[in-house]
């Protein structure tokens, strides 16, 4: 990917940050995942609870460092980019040294590779912080390099003082390192928050960054995972399929881990959220792995290039753009029929998976009485029925809703949603969590439950519509 994240970020992609800041709007700002982060929330974020949400009475996966002279600690409830809560750093005094972290340890494999990590930092008269990426081999740090840097820069500079921003770096790990120990320091005096972390391996050809160099993005530009302006590229994955080498119409098949019942495999087919880029490719393998059956073949469709904005990932038969050929609801069709005659796929366990920008194109696609359609699970979305051409298509069909009361997004667009749907046939549910905007919680434990719920709940085609 380029960029980002959370998000998008529900995302990025095309050029990266021209197109991650294309992407961005206040009802699309979220995170892929939790873990991901989600946002994410995509490439798969290293951090535990990126979101600092989890926890009870300290943060889970993050830890202090020792304690320093004139500094308090802070799990913030009071303030936060997304969600409840952000990670907080209250230093006084002149001194520099020592300084102050919250900190994890995440294992690492010993390769030599490139780590993009940066946060969502806001700053108050700060006048050195950090974002800091250790490198520990048996235990002991053998080095370390800054991703990004808050604060006087210069003699002469005044203190950091602005609210939420994207800061971020990359930076080398060299090989042989076996646990990368990710650390939010606070160096000189003032106050820091850090919210809406990301770690991630980004493709070896992506430079490294001058911490102090390297300018701070407004948070708004960013979606689900923020990402670096450089093409995030994961080498042990195959590149996507391309129908008929057209390449507006790519496409992943993850095929099932077990063999198929009698009559075939489930399919789930999958539209990423925020830029619906291949970049989402590692989270939605897990999806495969940890929230369906090992009958399950899985279908992650890439989003096709064109100027995106946040409503518009996914173009319709509606929307009608100029530099998409092919509609969204017809690119599904058709990779549905490439993924059965791949695979033995039963055609009354086919589901649609979508969250954020790809919520209007699963509703449009589920409402669409010639889809080879069963059900779609639809999160964190918005709804328009205007947009559904005959909304009575959803007739025997189920729709599974996922939505945070706490999303920037209303929870009302949700609510519409299953009252409407439901009113045209439709079998509906309405299921929330807690985190905003985003993959939040258990996310695998979320999407196991919908698509069951799916599966229990869509009437055959064979009983009739």
């Amino acid at each position: 990917m380029v960029l980002t994240s959370v998000p998008t970020p529900h995302g990025t992609e095309p050029t990266a940050m021209t197109a991650s800041l294309a992407i961005a709007s206040s009802l699309a700002l979220a995170w892929i995942a939790q873990e991901p982060a989600a946002a994410p929330d995509r490439p798969t974020n290293r951090l535990g609870n990126p979101s600092v949400e989890a926890g009870t009475d300290q943060p889970d996966a993050w830890r202090q460092s020792a304690g320093v002279a004139g500094v308090k600690y802070l799990w913030d409830s009071t303030v936060a980019a997304d969600g409840k809560r952000s990670l907080s750093i209250r230093k006084e005094g002149e001194r520099f040294f020592p300084f102050a972290a919250w900190q994890q340890d995440v294992a690492h494999d010993g390769r030599a590779v490139k780590l993009h990590f940066g946060a969502l930092i806001k700053s108050a008269a700060a006048h050195k912080a950090v974002l800091d990426v250790g490198f520990l081999v048996d235990g002991k740090q053998t080095g370390h390099q800054w991703a990004a840097y808050v604060g006087a820069k210069t003699g002469g500079d005044p203190p950091a003082e602005h609210d939420w921003l994207w800061c971020s770096g990359v930076v080398a790990v060299p090989a042989g390192t076996q646990q990368l120990r990710l650390a939010l320091q606070m160096w000189g005096p003032g106050q820091v928050w850090f919210d809406r972390l990301a770690a991630t391996i980004v493709d070896a050809a992506t430079p490294t960054t001058d911490a102090a160099a390297t300018p701070a993005q407004p948070a708004s530009a960013y979606g689900e995972l923020p990402q670096p302006a450089v093409a995030v590229v994961d080498a042990s994955l195959p590149a996507p399929l391309a129908l008929e080498g057209d390449s507006q119409r790519r496409y992943y098949l993850i095929p099932a881990r077990g063999k198929p019942p009698t009559k075939g495999h489930a399919l789930l087919v999958v539209l990423p959220g925020g830029d619906g880029s291949a970049d989402f490719r590692p989270f939605v393998g897990r999806i495969a792995e940890q929230a369906l059956g090992e009958d399950f073949v899985v279908a992650q469709l890439v989003a096709p290039a064109h100027p995106k904005s946040a409503e518009l990932v996914w173009p319709k038969r509606r929307d009608k753009v100029p530099t998409v050929k092919v509609a969204t609801e017809d690119f599904i069709a058709q990779v549905i029929a490439a993924a059965q005659k791949a695979h033995a796929v039963d055609a009354e366990r086919v589901f649609l998976l979508g969250w954020s920008s790809s919520g209007p194109a699963c509703y449009a696609t589920v409402a669409d009485a010639a889809a080879s359609v069963r059900g779609a699970f639809v999160a964190m979305s918005v709804f328009h029925a205007q947009q559904l051409a005959k909304i009575e298509g959803v007739a025997g069909r189920a729709v599974y809703v996922l939505h945070s009361p706490d999303d920037k997004i209303p929870l009302s667009f949700a609510q519409t949603a299953v009252q409407r749907l439901a009113a045209a046939g439709a079998k509906t549910e309405l299921a929330t969590y807690e985190g905003g905007h985003g993959w939040h919680g258990d996310v695998f434990g979320q999407i196991r439950t919908g698509v069951r719920w799916l599966e229990a709940k869509a009437t055959p085609r064979r009983a009739g519509k």
